[in-house]
């Protein structure tokens, strides 16, 4: 993909997927820092520069021959609370990208009881 075309937030989505690519090569194929992305995830991604949320849990896992991992998504209709709202958008609400790659907020609306996007935040 040519690099010059593409919008700045697109382009930091693709440096993320390829960090996350760059690390995905090292797990497969390094013992020692696989086994450092299982006892110490967020020191690992912290390494990498991907900052964590404060009490952000994450894991290493590896899918084998007989077992396959399906990490299940948060319902999308279930609202934050107001620390959660605060710590995802810096209270403005949750950072999304949408599916055009466009950058906006989510936003809780208790009458509709669902997130809506809000392309001016």
């Amino acid at each position: 993909m040519e690099t010059n075309s593409l919008t700045p937030l697109q382009k930091l989505l693709m440096k993320q997927w390829e960090r996350l690519m760059a690390l995905s090569r090292a797990y497969r194929t390094d013992p020692a820092f696989r086994a450092r992305c299982e006892e110490d995830p967020g020191a690992v991604l912290a390494e990498e520069g991907v900052d964590l949320p404060p009490g952000m849990e994450v894991r290493f896992v590896a899918d084998a021959a007989d077992t396959v991992h399906v990490a299940m998504p948060v319902d999308p209709n279930t609202p934050l609370s107001e620390e959660e709202l605060a710590m995802a958008g810096g209270g403005k609400g949750r950072l999304h990208i949408d599916s055009y790659g466009r950058q906006c907020r989510l936003r809780w609306n208790p009458e509709r009881k669902m997130y809506e996007h809000d392309y001016n935040a």
